[in-house]
């Protein structure tokens, strides 16, 4: 009984000292502090005129343009607008920065890498898109 009572307290000694290490190589661990200023948010003004913008219920009601067959292309995306209309956003800073579509058109992406089509097909069964839209 002796012997049993010798061997936990032992046992006890050596868990409580195999702690003590990891603690301190956690201090260890932290090299420096790192203090991060930034603006507050919502204050660069582009953003403050965009974001009244778009809670705008006339935000759209400015200028637009009738189109057929327009095709707009970016990379490897390519929208074509058969017929409709484009209504612009208002201008903010002096720039349009956005636009809504009504009418019917299509948006076709064909990747232009073979591990993007291999990843296309895994997810839609297809290499390339061709969606048809709407209103």
């Amino acid at each position: 009984m002796r012997y049993v009572k010798i061997l936990v307290l032992l046992s006890i000694t050596m868990f409580a000292f195999s702690l003590a290490p990891a603690q301190d190589k956690e201090k260890e661990r932290v090299v420096g502090e790192v203090t991060v200023k930034a603006d507050p948010p919502n204050v660069d003004p582009v953003y403050v005129e965009l974001r009244k913008l778009s809670e705008d219920n006339g935000a759209f009601s400015g200028k637009y343009a009738r189109v057929n067959n327009l095709v707009m292309q970016k990379d490897a995306g390519k929208f074509t607008f058969r017929s409709g209309e484009i209504y612009f956003l208002k201008e903010a800073e002096g720039r349009v920065t956005g636009a809504v579509f009504f009418g019917e058109g299509e948006f076709t992406l064909v990747p232009p890498v073979e591990s993007e089509k291999r990843m296309l097909k895994f997810f839609t069964d297809e290499t390339a898109i061709a969606e048809p839209f709407s209103k």
